[in-house]
């Protein structure tokens, strides 16, 4: 009997938590399992991403996040942070009565949330009394005083029948260890093949065959580690004049809302100024315009990694890195954070080589010794490639995700 499974997407945008979705889904076997996606947002290239698989997807108005998490929780000394954070707690309750209202009208037999951020939504499952899986794939923030880090560890304990957590150090952070299955995100092998070659993405960029890539896709996000890794940038190049550095999802696009424009207009009178005007700044100061490429989102990220000697992903706070597992898959080596959540995916000299977190130092003689020796890179890659095929290997680890529901599903076949 085929079971439907709702699935809540929180993103507003593409990214990671998107094509882990995606890929979660597309391993399912449509015999036994009939997916439906609604989405939070109405936008059309998160939406499309699913419907272009051939998957029922809805947009879903009226649900709310709760962003509280290390990459997304707002502090109580900003202004805008406050008001912010006022706005998600007014409308939490108005985002479980959305929630209870698309559970009844889709009637699944199982709701499973992609984020930790769908807090108000768990509520809204359960009043429908219908099986929940909470997957978890950011680490909880303590906040100031560490209420948030116990309030949601009480509501994903109270209303959760199952987790799925992308890491041990997020399911420590959250349940000791108590409750909870990890399965690492995965990777679909068939796509990141370690046999394709770059030259078309060298070609387009105008790299030449020598020409030494460095692939950070991050895009400007300061919580993975942008400015310490532009800082890092003018050491590299002084040891390797023709290097590059890809930056996926580094062009930024202004936004019209009064509250954007009012922050681009008077942070910089305070010295500051946003993300994007100081990545603009950094880029300047130190006049790697002609090294940095900052690139629109891409889906060809087999190719941007093809096209790359190494990934860098120098995180400054403890965060799962999908872009590492995929380098993994394309025999690429790693410079990384010496950091929770990362610390699992790459072994320290054996697959690439972790940093202390904002270290542009530290992280630029990582970067100068990997480049610097080709043998020990591919060593490296090739290492990493045989542990993605080890933990990050797609059917094993659908298989791991649809255990979790025959627990909840007893009857499933």
């Amino acid at each position: 009997m085929t079971k439907s499974i709702l699935y809540i997407q929180h993103a507003g945008a593409l990214g990671g938590s998107c094509m882990s979705l995606l890929y979660l889904i597309q391993g399912l076997d449509p015999n036994h399992y009939s997916p439906v996606v609604a989405t939070i947002y109405n936008e059309p290239s998160v939406m499309n991403l699913y419907r272009d698989a051939g998957i029922e997807t809805l947009y879903w108005p009226g649900i709310g996040r709760f962003d509280h998490t290390t990459l997304g929780w707002h502090t109580l000394y900003n202004p805008l942070d406050v008001a912010y954070l006022l706005r998600q707690m007014i409308q939490f309750p108005s985002s479980v009565r959305a929630t209870r209202a698309l559970v009844e009208q889709i009637k699944p037999d199982l709701v499973h949330l992609n984020s930790l951020v769908l807090a108000p939504s768990a509520i809204g499952v359960k009043q429908t009394k219908t099986p929940l899986v909470w997957h978890v794939r950011e680490p909880v923030s303590p906040g100031h005083i560490g209420l948030r880090r116990r309030i949601l560890s009480r509501l994903f304990t109270h209303f959760a029948d199952e987790g799925i957590f992308i890491s041990e150090y997020d399911r420590q952070q959250l349940t000791q260890g108590t409750k909870g299955t990890v399965v690492y995100n995965f990777v679909d092998f068939a796509r990141f093949d370690h046999t394709i070659t770059g030259k078309e993405v060298r070609n387009e960029l105008g790299l030449s065959s020598d020409a030494k890539v460095i692939l950070f896709l991050g895009g400007r996000s300061v919580v993975k580690g942008i400015f310490p890794l532009l800082k890092a940038m003018p050491q590299v190049k002084q040891h390797i004049v023709d290097v590059h550095l890809l930056v996926g999802g580094g062009v930024y696009h202004s936004s019209g809302r009064l509250l954007s424009r009012f922050a681009r207009f008077l942070l910089p009178l305070f010295g500051s100024g946003t993300v994007a005007q100081r990545v603009d700044k950094t880029l300047d100061r130190h006049a790697l315009r002609d090294c940095v490429h900052l690139l629109k989102w891409r889906t060809d990220i087999p190719q941007l990694l093809a096209a790359c000697d190494l990934l860098v992903f120098p995180s400054i706070t403890p965060h799962f890195a999908r872009p590492v597992i995929e380098a993994g898959a394309m025999a690429k080596p790693v410079v990384a954070s010496r950091i929770g959540g990362v610390e699992e995916l790459v072994v320290d000299g054996e697959t690439g080589k972790l940093v202390p977190p904002n270290n542009p130092q530290a992280l630029a003689e990582a970067l100068v010794s990997v480049l610097s020796s080709p043998d020990n890179a591919r060593r490296m890659g090739e290492n990493g490639c045989s542990r993605a095929h080890q933990l990050f290997n797609a059917e094993t680890n659908v298989c791991a995700t649809i255990d979790v529901y025959h627990r909840i599903l007893s009857d499933c076949i």
